[in-house]
């Protein structure tokens, strides 16, 4: 345990909060081969000043309580884990390198999301500055317990006006508090405790992972008797003699579209999920895999204005699930099929969580125990419990990061990524430009084929965005 920071007050007194269920699951879900971690990064033309920035990051956290909150120290046969917040941090979060060309922040990208950080120092984020010829790119690398990514976004462009402030050296409009490193910060908002699984201080619930099973009748050519079937798991392809064929780490690919398809009765995140469903059915039929229900986890945003200041993860997960026989054919039938699945979840806005995750993690048990049953239900059950693949989009961000003369900014958020899945998408809008960013496992991809299937989910969009007509956004 890291020892508190000089001028902070005693554990015993300061503000706590209980771990949500789901915060709780992240830490479980947590290894050093599978940080449960979100990296968001921001690419600004120009040079961004070191020293600037790491005033900037100090302001920032003064000013967001949730930023700075960490595991309070405890026994293992506690029952709940429980955040607390110092005052200031106990480390110094940020860090600086250099890169030449695109390939080699690539690289460092890589690196940088190894390893997610650790809970029980504050914060429980790390950024890095890694500068290039003519941009800089700032990265944010959270645990997933911690900041979803959505608090990703926020934190990153309170960074970036605590930067502006201190560069003009003019009062921020926001965040609140001044970002002057020390000055007087608002105190955190503590939650009550409150049984796992019950609902949240909010009022809202974690979405179930089968919406479409009240809604059978009106989705049947693509939801028959998905309860009986394992979801299909996307085919591998390593090169032999590959050194990372034993599947340790994971890679990462950008795709930049410069034109979002828009499609008439669809949002742009039905085009991406239905994209998705359809290149990984194109994928395992080149590879000759057998079709089974392909399923696609969409985390759900359930926060009210409220949380904003409340640590952990506020989003919540559905799954959006299509049959395979078609969804590489009838792009047209598969995207009314995805927009009909979400247009539930969004309205099915108050479910419980899911009996698998509350079974494991029963409140009345310690978290050593707990701990142990999720590892290893997933080690057993995984292939049976996870979906294909998931999909998360944080949509458009109005304000971006470091917005201004100097050119478009480009942003981008990599979601965590465990087997059996092996791939996640993350998708991000930022002036005006859709950034997608694919995580994949080595033991799942080698990053030629990595290459090869962003190439063929680029060809499906090409294809929604011809087929399409103007629609709603």
């Amino acid at each position: 345990m890291n020892r508190p920071a000089s001028g902070e007050t005693n554990r015993g007194e300061l503000p706590r909060s209980p771990f949500d269920l789901i915060d709780e699951l992240s830490c479980y879900y947590d290894t050093p081969a599978e940080p449960n971690n979100v990296l968001a990064e921001v690419l600004v033309p120009g040079a961004i000043d070191y020293p600037t920035l790491r005033r900037a990051v100090a302001g920032a956290l003064a000013a967001t309580p949730r930023a700075r909150g960490r595991m309070a120290a405890g026994g293992a046969f506690r029952r709940r884990y429980t955040w607390e917040f110092p005052p200031v941090p106990s480390i110094d979060p940020v860090s600086r390198t250099s890169w030449s060309d695109e390939q080699e922040l690539l690289a460092v990208r890589v690196r940088f999301m190894a390893r997610a950080p650790s809970l029980r120092a504050s914060p429980p984020v790390r950024l890095l500055l890694a500068t290039g010829p003519d941009a800089s790119c700032v990265m944010l690398n959270a645990h997933h317990a911690a900041l979803d990514g959505i608090s990703c976004a926020e934190l990153l462009r309170d960074i970036a006006e605590c930067y502006r402030a201190l560069a003009a050296n003019s009062a921020p409009a926001r965040p609140s508090a001044d970002c002057t490193p020390g000055a007087a910060h608002p105190p955190p908002r503590v939650l009550p405790p409150h049984p796992a699984g019950s609902p949240t201080p909010s009022g809202l619930r974690a979405q179930d992972a089968a919406p479409e099973s009240r809604h059978r009748t009106r989705m049947r050519g693509w939801t028959r008797a998905v309860r009986c079937h394992r979801a299909a798991r996307i085919a591998p392809e390593r090169g032999r003699g590959n050194r990372r064929e034993g599947g340790d780490g994971c890679g990462l690919r950008l795709l930049l579209v410069p034109s979002v398809p828009r499609l008439s009765g669809a949002t742009v995140n039905d085009a991406l999920i239905a994209a998705l469903i359809a290149t990984i059915s194109r994928w395992n039929a080149a590879h000759r895999r057998p079709p089974a229900p392909i399923r696609i986890t969409v985390p759900v945003n359930v926060r009210e204005p409220g949380l904003r200041g409340v640590a952990g993860n506020h989003t919540r997960t559905a799954t959006v699930v299509a049959d395979p026989r078609a969804a590489s054919h009838d792009l047209s039938a598969l995207i009314a099929a995805v927009a009909g699945q979400t247009s539930v979840i969004r309205q099915a806005g108050r479910q419980r969580a899911s009996a698998g995750p509350l079974g494991l993690a029963p409140g009345w048990c310690p978290v050593m125990l707990k701990r142990l049953a999720v590892r290893i239900a997933l080690r057993g059950l995984g292939s049976l419990m996870c979906d294909t693949s998931l999909l998360s989009n944080l949509g458009n961000v109005p304000d971006p990061p470091w917005s201004g003369p100097g050119g478009p900014v480009r942003m981008a958020m990599s979601s965590p990524v465990h087997m059996p899945r092996g791939l996640s998408v993350g998708a991000m809008t930022a002036d005006g430009q859709l950034q997608l960013c694919f995580r994949y496992r080595y033991a799942l991809f080698d990053d030629a084929a990595a290459a090869r299937f962003v190439a063929t989910y680029a060809a499906v969009l090409d294809e929604l965005a011809t087929g399409g007509r103007a629609g709603r956004a």
